[in-house]
């Protein structure tokens, strides 16, 4: 008989590393089960990095003026 933790204890407890992306990275390799609540986590926010432009501007050099 092999020991499992419930899908709810995993919550909790990854619940508390909601802010430390690696170590829920380094969860979600441990299992399926792991990998689906780690999942949840990671995904729950999307952070857009650079500001989001509607239009490319290629005459732009990135330099501030």
């Amino acid at each position: 008989m092999s020991a499992t933790l419930s899908y709810d204890l995993l919550v909790r407890i990854l619940d508390h590393l909601h802010d430390h992306y690696p170590t829920l990275y380094s969860c979600s390799l441990v299992n399926w089960e792991f990998n689906r609540v780690a999942s949840k986590i990671l995904y729950s926010r999307a952070v857009l990095s650079p500001p989001f432009q509607r239009v490319l501007d290629l005459r732009d050099t990135g330099i501030p003026v």
